[in-house]
């Protein structure tokens, strides 16, 4: 028998299956065996298991995954031995099954597959990939070490390094939180014994630290990591890299840039007796350091650190080498989608210091699939592509476009008529121009003619907008900020629109001086009932909106009460909508606080609070409001 494929279990049901019918195909293809032991599941993972193989055993937990393991390990017949978890599903086994088929196995005493981590069970989020030693020769030696992160002792040189992904959703514990705090109070008890025995072993100092990191320790953790440091200086191992690779790691997610920076230069001052050549990990040192340069918006010193990190990135991919601390760490930057978030701020640097050209060349080598995991990731991609279409123009940035699928031209079309508000004068109209002349669907073609028309002076034209909103509707926020700025009816716009909060969001969020217009607009300019109700809408909608400022707030307030009293007295009482309801109760808090009178002013916003709990959000924006002016609440 060529492979024996072990693994232990306990409570697996969630992934086991899955796992088992991925491994299938390499279990068809090889000569193979797979033994399964249980420490003690009381769902359904015997259950499944016995669908797959004939050898389950059991073996009673004295915590100690070596002991475990190697249960299972003495039953095997294989002439390699292959350990998988049960919650690491292959995307495919392909690399594996020729590494055995075409007999590549006899030259290589051990082999490595790529464990991607993921954070959430959408897959939109990669923590990262770690190389693990999972394959070796079976020796009559052979066995695992380790209490817990136990390992094979005969796993060694020549390796020979994998193409197959094994996804691995382990850490995905939002919804079982009691499960991982489990997990983490065992590794603690197990790696602190395994401490006892081995305390000048650094390697137990990176377990210790990712543990503590785990549980959200992070100070405990960070203490363990910089004793390991002392330890591999005192010792000149090449096991510093591991640990300055975490401290940057974590220093960049608690955005203690200044840190990075810091340990950046002590990285690249390691003693030689220890550093010689480029390493794995300076890619992920370059890109940290990189990102950090550009959260401080430091562009030029970030172009550079970023421009080596593709080019190492670039050739590590071309050479297929890696060195060997790569498998001591959960690498970030080694996949064209993680590289993606590099290649983007990348571009960023090329755009905010004029190195359009190269800012080009970088998207023509990147295509937008790479940034597809995110829609902000995505959507920033293609605001890049929108200024490098007014910085350059031209058919080679037209073909990007028109390479985009229907999804990402559409996104694109959403952004440019966003990014048309904000543009400078010159900016707005090359950019207005070159959309016309491209290929982009009818009602963004309306919408852009409507723009032009009312960035020219010419205005946009009542009946014009009028006869848009008919036919495609509301939901522009764009289309909302004209109609204000004209001075126009917004009675078609708000009678349409399902969500006019969400559209307030959007407008004060991406269009400057959004909120002035809707603090300006006259109330003179409405005409009937749901023109003076859109208008009360458009109000709380802003004031609740969470990106305006309590001045202007302030300022909104009054003309809300107004609105309710523009109401009263053009069109009775008689089925008053409850957000006109709503602004008669603000005006009286106007009245009672101009009276002075803070007790009537609170028992006014708690009728409105009774009255839909929505308005709950404009009574406590009020309360505040009182209490910083008045100090009487």
């Amino acid at each position: 028998m060529l492979l024996s494929i072990g693994m232990i279990v306990k409570n697996e049901e969630k992934y086991l299956r899955q796992c088992l019918t991925a491994l299938q195909p390499l279990r068809d293809a090889i000569d193979s065996e797979l033994i399964i032991v249980d420490t003690g599941s009381t769902d359904k993972t015997v259950e499944i298991a016995k669908e797959f193989t004939d050898k389950v055993l059991y073996f009673e937990w004295i915590k100690d995954f070596a002991a475990a393991r190697n249960h299972g390990l003495k039953e095997a017949k294989g002439e390699w031995f292959m350990s998988v978890d049960a919650d690491e599903i292959f995307q495919s086994c392909d690399d594996i099954i020729y590494f055995f088929k075409s007999g590549e196995y006899k030259n290589y005493n051990s082999a490595l597959f790529s464990v991607r981590n993921y954070s959430d069970m959408k897959r939109s989020d990669i923590s990262g990939d770690v190389f693990v030693p999972r394959l070796t020769k079976l020796l009559p030696e052979t066995k695992y070490e380790g209490v817990v992160h136990e390992r094979l002792n005969t796993f060694g040189e020549p390796e020979r390094l994998l193409t197959d992904v094994a996804d691995h959703y382990g850490y995905v514990f939002i919804d079982n939180k009691e499960l991982q705090d489990k997990k983490t109070e065992r590794n603690k008890e197990l790696l602190q014994i395994k401490l006892q025995k081995s305390p000048d072993n650094p390697v137990i100092y990176k377990e210790l630290y990712d543990t503590y990191s785990a549980g959200y320790e992070e100070e405990k953790a960070l203490e363990y990591a910089y004793k390991g440091i002392e330890l591999c200086k005192k010792y000149n191992t090449d096991y510093i890299y591991a640990f300055y690779h975490i401290l940057i790691f974590s220093s960049f997610n608690r955005n203690d840039y200044d840190n990075v920076l810091k340990l950046y230069d002590e990285y690249f001052d390691i003693p030689q007796e220890i550093r010689f050549g480029d390493r794995s990990t300076d890619i992920e040192v370059y890109g940290y350091t990189g990102l950090s340069l550009c959260e401080q918006k430091k562009y030029s010193e970030a172009y550079d650190i970023l421009k080596k990190c593709i080019e190492r990135y670039q050739k590590e991919k071309k050479e297929s080498t890696i060195t060997r601390e790569a498998l001591w760490i959960c690498r970030q930057f080694n996949n064209e989608k993680a590289m993606a978030n590099v290649n983007l701020f990348y571009t960023e640097c090329c755009i905010q210091t004029k190195r359009y050209k190269e800012a080009e060349d970088n998207f023509k080598q990147n295509p937008i699939e790479n940034f597809c995991y995110n829609d902000g990731i995505k959507i920033m991609r293609l605001n890049q592509l929108i200024d490098l279409m007014i910085k350059l123009g031209g058919k080679s940035i037209d073909s990007i476009y028109n390479n985009l699928d229907d999804d990402s031209k559409k996104l694109f079309i959403d952004a440019a008529r966003c990014r048309i508000m904000g543009f400078e004068e010159n900016d707005r109209r090359l950019m207005i121009n070159k959309l016309l002349e491209m290929n982009i669907n009818a009602d963004s073609r309306q919408f852009i003619t409507i723009a032009k028309a009312h960035f020219t002076g010419n205005g946009a034209g009542a009946e014009r907008i009028a006869m848009f909103i008919e036919k495609h509707g509301a939901h522009y926020p764009e289309l909302l900020y004209i109609m204000l700025d004209e001075r126009l009816d917004i009675t078609p716009y708000v009678t349409v629109c399902d969500d006019v909060s969400s559209d307030i969001m959007q407008g004060i969020a991406n269009i400057p001086s959004f909120i002035d217009k809707v603090r300006t607009y006259p109330m003179k300019c409405v005409k009937d009932p749901n023109g003076i109700q859109g208008l009360a809408e458009l109000y709380v909608s802003a004031i609740t909106a969470g990106h305006v400022k309590s001045h202007e707030v302030s300022d909104m307030l009054p003309s809300l009460g107004k609105c309710g009293m523009l109401y009263l007295q053009h069109f009775g009482e008689e089925c008053i909508p409850d957000v006109i309801v709503a602004a008669i109760t603000i005006e009286e808090v106007n009245i009672y606080r101009s009276r002075k009178d803070f007790k009537s002013c609170i028992a006014a916003l708690r009728r409105l609070i009774q009255l839909n709990k929505r308005y709950g959000s404009v009574a406590k924006v009020y309360q505040s409001i009182l209490k910083e002016e008045a100090g009487a609440v």
